[in-house]
């Protein structure tokens, strides 16, 4: 008895310790770490493993029905056995229907509850019908037949531990639905052995479900080890195909969908979207399964911290993880089109670069409020970096094709080579440059440009200069490819690693050819500018030394007697007008920019112009001047006149250089444009034009230059002899005479310059040929002479003496002011030089106006008169150009004092 009750106390400890482990092992079956795989895939795996052993467990389920019934027959009633094996053929009948159904069916996870739930049924039938034998077919009094059925009751129920353990829910109930009867009916016999047998049947179910428990738990983690093996196969084998898809340089848009649907595949439910942020504005990237009005809404939106998960997750810099869009102030204005479209949490991981700069934003949303598992938190950022890293390329490959582009494309010549001067790279211009071709040069050093320009020493201190990683600027000349060469600028830089390394170098070349042109063109035009400068001094002088030489003459001439020195005297007045002409000429040459358009006939001008040439041009060349319409007469400037003749006329003297017969013609023609407009003259106006044409037998000019004859800088002379600036004067000075100017040249034999300036009607020309009136004397006016040369001052006044004239002496616009104040009131005209020390002629007269406003004044200048009407408000006709006519000054004073 003793040994009894402490084999029960034995059971009842082990019965309270097992108690406590089935619990426990309970609520740790409920706390299983979250399969990565979704439930849906785990419970099918669950389903099928149930299934899987279902005939097997049929058939032992059969033979131990069958030897119980076959044990227990002729000691219960047979009826009874009868039914129950009836009851049991049923439920086994379904079992196999069911199993083969399933074979056959191979349900899909959306299908699999509904095998599950059928199993679950058939599971709970069966538990009852063995149940019910520990009710039934337990003999009363017969103990061996008693111990039958317990041992086969408990067979099952631990067989069951293997066959049903792949779902809690059909293991546990099958083994408490077999046990509890038979413990029951146990429990409540009347001997204390049953008593005992109950207490070791139920500390025996609570083994069993312990063991169940712990079955179901190893089949759980080897499914969920399983499917998170067969997870991270596919998304490693699907990232490798990102990865291929990257470096295939496939489109972005396509890895950008291969990762979304990726991620999206390994959780039920999740759409994933894809911004990228450009500058302030967040651009769509991708979103496959997001509807595309939703993407439209949110593409190009301002960057901000309340611009949903993914503007707050760029703007911050930080995940960004919202729950509810409905209620978050985040989403406070993107929430109706978002909730409109199914969305209801987001979570955003930001796209950085390795730098850490933010590119955009990845999101990750559900139908329904969530907070992410620590897998979708892994899976949020993994797809960040994966993204983090296709935006970097891409960033580095459009800056890569825009430097490329911009290589490929610049104007200078581009070459990289490595640290010992070998050519890795040159560009398209660096092929024009130096004629050497992307084959020639690849591979080799930088010697293969070496001129013999530049000494060994000069070489060595520029490389030694570049090994040092210093940058490296200069002129330098290369010899090209045909063996002639070419000066170019050249910059050397140095690239580092990040070690401070230098990697390799970066040269780039500029051709200096036209930047020498225009160099040498500039000093060529600043050379006679200076020239104009000096020839204006020299030509000032010079008209006073005439000036007072023709003012002599005339005083010389009044006085002689003799025939023979009145000629001598005649013959040096003619000299001096010729003296006088050529320095007229050189006065137009200095002239700036000065333009005086008045009505002039145009023979004078080509006469001048011819005597100047004539004169100037080398005896072997034969000039011939053909002047058909002497009448001819335009409304324009003499000046220009002049160059545009000079111009053309040196041009065709240069073209005659090693010519056989060299000849020059200048001629003027009458054209009538209302008569012989033709397809070459379509832009005529119908009216008649002087026509100027210059002409030579020289070399003629190529047919590819003349497009370019009229630009400014081009020509067609060698360096250093011309600028390029000739022709471009002569077609601006056509112009504004509202004149053409065309050419005709064939090399070899000469070329042809006609211009063609509009006529004055008869009824504009307003020439007044001037008629000679003689020389005109005074009545004893008082005059003040004024002029800084002492010469001049002598004869100027001997000769107004001479003309009956009083004449007061200044030599400059002070002294004359000084001389004016006290005899303002008898003074009846001033002559001044307008040029001069201390205060010049304009000023001193403006100042004397001051105190007599009606003061009249004639101005002398040996330089260009113009500069007088430029500086102060001097009419032409008050201006006398030195040396002046005797006759036409005294008619001038006359003029002038008789004007009212």
């Amino acid at each position: 008895m003793f040994a009894l009750f402490k084999l029960a106390c034995k059971l009842l400890l082990s019965w309270k310790y097992t108690q406590r482990r089935v619990v426990a092992i309970t609520e740790h079956t409920d706390t299983i770490d979250t399969c990565p795989s979704s439930v849906a895939q785990v419970n099918k795996e669950h389903v099928y493993l149930l299934y899987k052993p279902s005939l097997k467990a049929a058939i032992a389920t059969a033979i131990a029905a069958g030897f119980l019934g076959f044990l227990q027959w002729g000691h219960i009633p047979s009826f009874i056995i009868v039914a129950w094996l009836s009851a049991m053929t049923v439920v086994l009948g379904c079992r196999v229907y069911f199993y083969f159904t399933f074979l056959k069916t191979q349900p899909e996870t959306e299908e699999i509850k509904y095998w599950q739930q059928a199993y679950i049924w058939l599971t709970i039938v069966a538990g009852a019908v063995w149940g019910s034998a520990g009710v039934f077919l337990f003999p009363e009094g017969e103990f061996q037949y008693q111990a039958v059925t317990v041992i086969i009751l408990a067979a099952m129920a631990a067989g069951a531990i293997t066959t049903l353990s792949a779902l809690k829910e059909t293991a546990l109930p099958f083994l408490f639905l077999i046990m509890t009867p038979i413990t029951i009916h146990l429990a409540l016999g009347t001997s204390e052995l049953s008593i005992s047998f109950a207490i070791l049947c139920l500390v025996y179910t609570l083994f069993l479900a312990s063991a169940s428990i712990n079955v179901y738990k190893a089949f759980h983690e080897s499914i969920c080890f399983r499917l998170e093996s067969k997870t991270r196969e596919t998304t490693l084998r699907k990232t490798a195909d990102i990865l291929e898809m990257i470096a295939k340089g496939e489109p972005v848009p396509n890895i950008y969908d291969a990762i979304i649907l990726l991620y999206e595949s390994r959780h039920s439910g999740l759409r994933c979207s894809m911004l990228e942020l450009h500058g302030n504005k967040l651009i769509h990237g991708s979103a496959p399964s997001l509807p595309k009005a939703y993407c439209d809404a949110v593409n190009g939106l301002e960057n901000g911290p309340d611009i949903g998960s993914c503007g707050t997750s760029t703007f911050t810099g930080k995940r960004v993880l919202v729950e509810d869009i409905a209620s978050d102030p985040k989403w406070a204005k993107l929430k109706d089109i978002a909730l409109a479209h199914d969305l209801r949490c987001c979570w955003s991981e930001p796209i950085k670069d390795k730098n850490g700069k933010v590119l955009g934003a990845f999101g990750m949303y559900y139908p329904h409020a969530a907070m992410p598992t620590p897998d979708e938190l892994h899976d949020l950022e993994s797809a960040a970096r994966l993204a983090g890293i296709v935006m970097e390329r891409q960033q580095r490959e459009v800056l890569l094709e825009k430097l490329h582009s911009a290589f490929e494309h610049a104007q200078d010549a581009i070459m990289i080579t490595d640290f010992e001067a070998r050519i890795e790279y040159i560009n398209p211009a660096f092929e024009k440059f130096t004629g050497y071709s992307e084959k020639d040069v690849i591979g080799e050093f930088t010697t293969i440009l070496r001129s013999t320009q530049h000494s060994e020493a000069f070489y060595l201190n520029f490389y030694n200069h570049c090994v040092q990683g210093k940058p490296w600027h200069g002129e330098i000349s290369i010899q090209r490819k045909d063996g002639s060469l070419l000066d170019t600028e050249r910059n050397v830089s140095p690239i580092f690693s990040n070690s401070g390394k230098i990697m390799f170098f970066v040269a780039i070349m500029r051709d200096l050819t036209e930047k020498k042109a225009l160099e040498a063109q500039f000093q060529q035009a600043q050379k006679m500018e200076a020239i104009g400068t000096l020839v204006g001094g020299i030509a000032h002088d010079f008209n006073n030394i005439l000036a007072g030489i023709t003012g002599n003459l005339y005083l010389a001439k009044s006085k002689a007697t003799d025939t023979e020195v009145q000629q001598k005297l005649q013959r040096i007045e003619q000299l001096s007008g010729r003296a006088t002409g050529l320095i007229k000429q050189l006065l137009t040459f200095s002239r700036k920019d000065s333009v005086d358009m008045k009505p002039m006939l145009l023979k004078p001008l080509v006469q001048e112009v011819f005597a100047l040439l004539r004169t100037s041009t080398p005896e072997n060349i034969a000039m011939q001047c053909d002047i058909e319409s002497p009448e001819l007469k335009i409304f324009g400037d003499a000046t220009q006149i002049h160059q545009i003749l000079l111009n053309l006329a040196n041009n065709a003297r240069d073209a005659l250089e090693g010519c056989a017969n060299p000849k020059v013609t200048l001629s003027t023609h009458l054209f009538d444009a209302s008569k012989h407009i033709t397809t070459n003259h379509t832009y005529f106006k119908p009216q008649k034009y002087a026509q100027l044409t210059v002409s030579d037998n020289g070399i003629g000019i190529a047919e590819d230059e003349l497009e370019h004859l009229f630009e400014p800088f081009f020509t067609t002379k060698e360096i250093g002899k011309g600028t390029g600036l000739g022709l471009a004067m002569v077609f601006g000075a056509v112009k504004r005479h509202k004149g053409y100017i065309e050419v005709s040249s064939q090399q070899g034999k000469g070329s042809t310059f006609n211009v063609y300036i509009p006529l004055l009607e008869s009824n504009q020309s307003g020439i007044a040929i001037a008629q000679q009136q003689g020389l005109m004397t005074g009545n004893q006016e008082t005059i003040l002479l004024i002029d800084d040369d002492a010469d001049l001052l002598t004869i100027g006044t001997e000769l107004l003496e001479s003309l009956g004239y009083q004449v007061l002496q200044a030599r400059d616009g002070a002294e004359a002011l000084s001389l004016f104040q006290h005899h303002s009131n008898d003074i009846a005209l001033v002559i001044t030089d307008v040029v001069m020390p201390v205060m010049g002629g304009v000023e001193a007269v403006a100042a004397m106006r001051n105190i007599q406003p009606k003061l009249k004044a004639i101005y002398t200048t040996g330089y260009d008169k113009n500069i007088a009407t430029n500086k102060a408000d001097v009419a032409a006709d008050d201006i006398l150009s030195k040396p002046y006519n005797i006759e036409i000054l005294s008619q001038r004073i006359q003029l002038k004092l008789n004007h009212t």
